[in-house]
């Protein structure tokens, strides 16, 4: 999409991801319960607000377990820099056409069900 063409009234959700965690490396496809984290994250907030999810993760090949994940259960994407998140943010926004957005860091999954809270607060004002 270029940056000429219509751009979303509505907000999305892009939520920042990576494989490569100095922690807790992988902690993204940890299985949790028979379902990854990554997959948990994923259909908390698709189920929970109304709002279109991307995830934003890097072009490093770390992530590449991350991107076959995303293609096998049919989860929306962007790639982009490993070392500059903000970039990642403006290509995502610029790409797929949205001028506004919620960022979560995958950091904050505990934190979900209070930001969805938020997100609907907004979106329905």
């Amino acid at each position: 999409m270029s940056t000429s063409e219509k751009k979303s009234a509505l907000p999305a959700v892009f939520v920042q991801v990576r494989n490569s965690s100095k922690r807790l490396p992988g902690k993204v496809m940890m299985d949790i319960g028979g379902q990854t984290l990554i997959q948990r994250l994923h259909d908390r907030l698709v189920n929970l607000q109304p709002l279109p999810v991307y995830f934003l993760t890097s072009n490093d090949p770390s992530d590449e377990i991350l991107i076959e994940h995303f293609e096998e259960h049919d989860i929306s994407y962007i790639r982009g820099s490993l070392s500059n998140v903000l970039e990642r943010f403006i290509q995502a926004g610029e790409t797929l056409g949205f001028e506004q957005f919620f960022r979560i860091g995958f950091y904050n999954f505990c934190a979900i069900r209070f930001m969805v809270l938020i997100f609907c607060v907004l979106y329905y004002l």
